[in-house]
């Protein structure tokens, strides 16, 4: 199998350091890595200071090492940078062309500074920035999803509790205001609530059955509202 290992020169596009804009939580930011860092923070100030003053990923990522991590960043962190790395790739024709020009390689974020959560360094790690850009890519390439601005309310990957969620009536389905309002990827307050749940069978791309259910249910609304 094909590896790419190294996000730069011609894959440079798939670092979170690319600069592209990027909303969350109704913030623009100039790249994944500035949207990851002020994610780490629930001080709505120190994410404006990030989006107004800090124009270089490099800063950002500097920036993100002083503030205090939100209470519950462990739990969070992974299903943030799935939200930030769908909304890129959907987002962007040319981003997601690129990242399907991948084919089925390998993708690992290989570095020297030893970061074995995100990436790999000397040949160990996680790997998980290279794992969930594959499965970003095996969702657009099964969907074919293209970002629409008009129908921006998005996929929500988090953890919301089960009790919370109703998937019977469809009061978290799209187009819908949920119980418990959530901002999601796109800005908007309608949701699509995908629990990430590790003991869920898992489908060949890494998302769970409920998770691909759901991202199918969103892409076939989409169409619809785009093509009727």
């Amino acid at each position: 199998m094909r590896v790419i290992d190294q996000f730069v020169g011609n894959w440079k596009e798939l670092s979170n350091f690319y600069m592209c804009s990027i909303n969350f939580e109704n913030m623009c930011y100039r790249s994944v890595e500035h949207a990851y860092q002020a994610a780490k923070t629930l001080d709505l100030s120190l994410r404006n200071y990030l989006t107004r003053h800090i124009s270089s990923p490099t800063a950002a990522k500097r920036f993100g090492r002083t503030v205090a991590l939100r209470a519950d960043w462990d739990m969070v962190k992974i299903p943030i940078m799935k939200q930030l790395i769908t909304y890129k790739f959907t987002r962007y024709d040319m981003l997601k062309e690129k990242l399907l020009s991948t084919g089925d390689a390998e993708l690992i974020e290989n570095n020297t500074w030893d970061d074995t959560f995100w990436g790999m360094s000397q040949g160990v790690g996680y790997n998980h920035l290279g794992k969930i850009l594959m499965e970003v890519r095996n969702l657009v390439k099964d969907y074919d999803i293209t970002f629409n601005e008009e129908l921006s309310n998005g996929i929500q990957f988090g953890s919301e509790p089960r009790a919370n969620r109703d998937l019977g009536d469809g009061s978290n389905r799209i187009g819908t205001e949920p119980r418990t309002p959530h901002p999601n990827i796109f800005g908007n307050s309608a949701t699509v609530f995908l629990e990430d749940e590790p003991q869920s069978p898992q489908t060949r791309d890494g998302f769970t059955v409920a998770e691909r259910l759901l991202i199918g249910s969103w892409a076939e609304e989409l169409r619809r509202r785009t093509y009727q």
